[in-house]
């Protein structure tokens, strides 16, 4: 497990519990545009859809994969492991697979900033 470098099992993050941490401002989201961002040995994609926002694991629910920004094209990301594809719109898989990416509860805090609970 220590090998497939799972954030859950990292030796450093084993006995952290989780709570709310800052990502990103929110205004630095662009509109339509995914982002991959790190935090915490966790990365995500993020999307902003007009006044929603949606985070998700950048690891495939496959085979825990962490998919590389450049697996992304438009608003779908591409697993280079086996090919599951995903709509970043809804997290779905809408090609080779059936399980959709792991949603992370978020928020936006008062300073207009961007929360991820992990």
């Amino acid at each position: 497990i220590l090998s497939m470098d799972i954030p859950e099992f990292s030796p450093e993050l084993i006995d952290q519990q989780p709570s709310w941490q800052t990502l990103i401002d929110a205004a630095e989201l662009i509109d339509g545009q995914p982002q991959r961002l790190e935090l915490a040995g966790r990365a995500f994609f993020v999307l902003r859809q007009g006044e929603e926002i949606t985070v998700y694991d950048s690891r495939c629910p496959h085979q825990v994969t962490n998919i590389p920004e450049l697996a992304l094209a438009q608003t779908e990301l591409t697993c280079p492991k086996h090919n599951w594809v995903f709509d970043l719109k809804s997290g779905a898989c809408i090609a080779n697979g059936r399980h959709p990416l792991r949603k992370f509860d978020h928020q936006l805090n008062e300073a207009g900033e961007l929360e991820v609970f992990c």
